[in-house]
């Protein structure tokens, strides 16, 4: 069992990894590779192409320096290989950017989803009585912060359109009954009034033309 970086060559691609056991890793991807079911989607094709490959030991090294290591292998040969290697080396997904298609697969796939009344019931039950200030955290993290116009706009596309069904308004509603509005009592500044008020003229405006007091 040896600790090390290895390297794998199919047709004139390459990969870099690390591994803990190199000869059982090296084993496992192809074993992989060979029944289709690889999840290196570019690996797998280049694989299907190409078929077997091989691969062997490139350098035997600590546990602890397996990251650093695969790092600096996959940073000196990235221009002189072609890799396959979906990150820049190390733990996590440093560098990945998954797939178009599959970004795309995801979003249609958690807009369609909707939970079970069982499984809303259940979320519902976990979350009763827990102190969620994280949502305060997260409110003082931005407050303050402008948004870019790019930002606004995509804001601005998300909510385009969308309309709340009758059972989400009631749902809302219910929710809120007999809970204190988060502005009573509070009183804007003079600047604060007078930027809502430049902001909606400059919206209707834009949406139907200059207004006329006339």
């Amino acid at each position: 069992m040896t600790v090390g970086i290895y390297i794998l060559v199919i047709g004139l691609y390459h990969y870099i990894g690390q591994s803990v056991n190199v000869e059982n890793r090296i084993r496992g991807h192809f074993r992989s590779l060979s029944d289709k079911s690889h999840k290196n989607e570019f690996m797998q094709r280049v694989y299907n192409k190409y078929g077997p490959g091989h691969g062997w030991l490139l350098e035997e090294c600590a546990c602890k320096d397996l990251n650093s290591l695969e790092r600096q292998y996959i940073q000196l040969n990235k221009s002189a290989l072609n890799l396959m290697n979906l990150t820049d080396g190390g733990e996590g997904t440093l560098g990945w950017v998954q797939p178009q298609h599959v970004r795309d697969a995801v979003g249609k796939a958690n807009a369609e989803r909707q939970h079970s009344p069982e499984t809303r019931e259940r979320l519902s039950n976990s979350l009763r009585g827990r102190d969620l200030h994280w949502g305060d955290k997260i409110g003082g993290a931005l407050k303050g912060k402008p948004k870019s116009e790019q930002h606004r706009a995509n804001i601005s596309k998300a909510r385009a359109g969308k309309k709340l069904s009758a059972e989400h308004r009631a749902a809302i509603g219910a929710g809120c009954k007999g809970k204190t509005p988060w502005n009573k009592g509070k009183t804007e500044s003079a600047e604060h009034r007078a930027a809502i008020s430049a902001g909606m003229l400059k919206h209707w405006e834009e949406k139907r033309g200059p207004y006329d007091s006339n």
